[in-house]
């Protein structure tokens, strides 16, 4: 069954309608797809509930459906995962967004940290760069069937996220030079936590100062496994331990 986002104002539960009207999946739906009147359709409202549709009007600039059921999504975490991600190069975020939504983070913050190659600018191709980002996280969300779309913000500073570290119940920071405490026993001990926080350095490792600054503020330092991982592979991974420690990939 083909499945599509829609804004919550283009669903009325009272009339038991709802419309497609986004340019680009009106075009899909109807030049790609080819969907037909009758069809059935899934809708999600990016609020969480799921909507099962038939097709009654297909126009040039949208499509009208009937709903049919309505029912809450049942793929999405009781964990809040927030990524803060430290710049990397060339288009490897694109990379950390698109597989990062499919393991079911609700946020995704690029971080400027001492060691990014890249410095983020203010500039006119900022806002462009933000919506294209945001758009793999929509197109992700779509193909792993989510419920819910996660924001991916435009870049803050260090400082900027060090003051809203208080806002997590648990910020956890994968570090290379960690050599006592592990993830999992982190995790164990705070299997409770709904909002989590990762912090993954960019390809130069997490500076010094960066470290002593966080884990002041609050965040575990913890190692995970002998081998150094490239920063496009330690957020995957983390994002994936804290879903089977605390979330919902341990299959329970």
């Amino acid at each position: 069954m083909h499945r599509f986002f829609i804004v919550k104002e283009n669903l009325n539960l009272d009339e038991k309608i709802a419309r497609i009207t986004d340019k680009d999946d009106v075009k899909h739906a109807v030049k790609a797809l080819r969907i037909e009147l009758g069809e059935q359709i899934e809708l999600c409202d990016t609020d969480g509930m799921e909507h099962i549709c038939e097709v009654k009007v297909i126009g040039t600039d949208e499509v009208l459906c009937s709903v049919l059921t309505s029912e809450m999504n049942k793929r999405e975490s009781a964990v809040e995962i927030t990524l803060f991600q430290g710049l990397p190069k060339a288009d490897k975020l694109e990379l950390i967004i698109q597989k990062t939504t499919e393991l079911g983070v609700m946020r995704i913050v690029p971080l400027q940290m001492k060691r990014s190659v890249v410095k983020w600018k203010e500039d006119k191709s900022a806002a462009k760069k933000v919506e294209r980002w945001n758009r793999i996280a929509f197109e992700a969300s779509k193909q792993s069937k989510r419920g819910r779309i996660p924001r991916v913000d435009a870049p803050l500073s260090m400082r900027q996220f060090l003051s809203e570290m208080d806002d997590f119940d648990l910020v956890i920071m994968p570090y290379e030079n960690e050599a006592a405490v592990g993830i999992g026993p982190v995790l164990s001990a705070c299997a409770n936590a709904k909002k989590v926080a990762i912090v993954i350095g960019p390809e130069g490792g997490i500076d010094e100062e960066e470290v002593l600054a966080l884990t002041e503020g609050g965040a575990k330092s913890v190692k995970m496994g002998p081998r150094i991982l490239r920063t496009e592979t330690a957020g995957l991974t983390a994002v994936a331990l804290v879903q089977y420690a605390i979330g919902d990939l341990s299959g329970v």
